[in-house]
């Protein structure tokens, strides 16, 4: 199981940090130089939809739909490796998942307006 084949991104790639929240469970993403809106797939995986184990809906996507990154979103923090997911991603994890906490067309609505609003 390689994670990290998919498209990778440095910092410099990186424009602004964001961190959100969604039925009180964070949920953070970075806008790329280039106005791409990226959400971090573990927080997608784990805070929100609630599976052990997000990595396995992630290895299974697409590859055009995820990045890797070795980022910070604290100063304090020492920087880590994070997969990063576009919409489409998003919506991949979502359906993909058995189980989800949340109402899934819902918690896309939320995530395409937040899209919206940052470009």
């Amino acid at each position: 199981m390689n994670l990290h084949k998919d498209r990778k991104l440095n910092t410099i790639d990186i424009k602004k940090y964001f961190s959100f929240l969604y039925n009180d469970k964070q949920i953070r993403a970075v806008l790329t130089t280039s106005n791409q809106f990226l959400f971090v797939g573990y927080d997608i995986g784990k805070n929100t939809i609630g599976i052990k184990n997000p990595y396995s809906l992630i290895e299974n996507m697409d590859k055009r739909s995820k990045y890797s990154a070795v980022i910070t979103f604290n100063q304090d923090i020492n920087p880590q490796r994070y997969i990063l997911v576009d919409l489409e991603g998003l919506h991949h994890m979502v359906y993909r998942a058995r189980k989800v906490k949340v109402n899934r067309l819902d918690f896309i609505h939320w995530a395409i307006s937040l899209e919206k609003n940052i470009l």
